[in-house]
């Protein structure tokens, strides 16, 4: 299909459109960020994991953006941060100045409220594919070697599968 090579979701998707899967402008970095801490106080890997959570995988933002963000926001006096105990990472909160800017706000649509097509096959698939690794994931978290190799027999079956389906002669 045209326009749907590797790392390509759709005519204007894709991780260069900020489609499932792809990058955000800073905006939406910055106003998922505030709007994750009016929840309540989260270390940074907490909030990147509740950005991915919240978009149901279609974004997950990255360490090199949150971050740097992070510091901004509390440059600008809008959040804080405090060491968390026992570990060596920070839990950020807003401040009051944060909570009245985005008060301040009115009504606003969340980052993760993606408008993508979600009935795109491509959207579906990406979706699905999040879903076997988590699913895959959770096989090798319980320990049972005999379901791991299972799952592992599986996954290289699929595999092979897939690419005898691109092998497949379009003719």
């Amino acid at each position: 299909m045209p326009g749907f090579g590797p790392g390509d979701f759709g005519p204007g998707r894709g991780p260069r459109h900020g489609g499932p899967g792809g990058r955000r402008r800073r905006g939406d970095i910055r106003l998922g960020l505030l709007l994750l801490l009016g929840d309540g106080p989260a270390n940074g890997y907490g909030l990147i994991q509740g950005l991915t959570e919240r978009s149901e995988g279609a974004w997950t933002p990255s360490p090199g953006s949150v971050y740097p963000t992070l510091a901004q926001l509390q440059d600008e006096g809008l959040i804080a941060g405090r060491p968390t105990e026992n570990s060596s990472g920070t839990t950020y909160e807003l401040t009051d100045q944060g909570r009245e800017y985005l008060a301040g706000l009115g009504e606003v649509r969340a980052p993760w409220e993606d408008d993508a097509d979600k009935e795109h096959p491509a959207y579906q698939f990406r979706r699905t594919v999040g879903a076997l690794v988590k699913a895959a994931v959770q096989v090798v978290q319980d320990g049972d070697p005999e379901k791991t190799q299972k799952a592992l027999d599986l996954l290289n079956a699929t595999r092979r599968e897939l690419y005898r389906l691109l092998a497949e002669d379009d003719a």
